[in-house]
């Protein structure tokens, strides 16, 4: 259950860095301050009508899924297609 946790909370923190939110260096596995800082920021700046909590739930989870496929989308480095 401890590894599981873990891997969900580095997931979550890949995605917040992604957008710029969150260092790299705060990328542990464990969801501390820095964490809950960087969502605390995703939600306020974000998500229009929501209540900055820190807290991933499912509606924070969805929008910064949502945002991290939006800056893949619009990263040059992803336009590229090339034959094989």
């Amino acid at each position: 259950m401890i590894s599981l946790m873990k891997k969900l909370s580095n997931q979550l923190q890949k995605k917040l860095n992604r957008i710029g939110i969150l260092d790299e260096r705060h990328i542990t596995g464990v969801c501390g301050s820095n964490t809950r800082a960087a969502l605390m920021d995703f939600q306020q700046n974000w998500m229009q009508d929501k209540t900055a909590t820190g807290i991933a739930d499912r509606e924070t989870q969805q929008a910064l899924e949502l945002e991290v496929m939006q800056v893949e989308f619009d990263d040059p480095a992803n336009w590229m297609v090339t034959e094989e």
